[in-house]
């Protein structure tokens, strides 16, 4: 009876482990560039302070996000981007006023060796 109760107890907290790690490793977020890529951005110029990127994300939902950049090389972390993607250069933060520049680029699901799609304000 004890070897019964020993396995049904085992055997439940495998089935609980395996569903907490199936929580925690969900499928909202792409992984290693394979569905999606981050940004990093250089300012070629030195005069960019922020860039508005905006188009589709992993999931396919449309997205925006104003992210400044005081320096030269900016990467945008945790954002993750595929399809066409539009940027636009401001010479002020918080992407305020009339914009520098603006282009439109495809980024791919996946790219070899890299995590991270290239894009200057050139």
């Amino acid at each position: 009876m004890r070897k019964k109760i020993a396995a049904t107890l085992a055997a439940g907290a495998l089935t609980v482990t395996m569903a907490a790690g199936a929580v925690v490793t969900g499928a909202g977020t792409a992984s290693a560039g394979t569905n999606g890529q981050q940004i990093h951005f250089v300012d070629l110029y030195g005069k960019t302070q922020s860039i508005h990127i905006e188009g589709p994300n992993q999931n396919g939902q449309w997205t925006a996000l104003c992210v400044n950049t005081p320096s030269e090389h900016k990467y945008v972390d945790g954002w993750w981007w595929k399809g066409n993607i539009t940027f636009t250069h401001y010479a002020f933060s918080d992407c305020q006023f009339q914009y520098q520049s603006q282009k439109v680029e495809y980024v791919a699901p996946y790219l070899p060796n890299t995590d991270y799609f290239l894009t200057t304000n050139r």
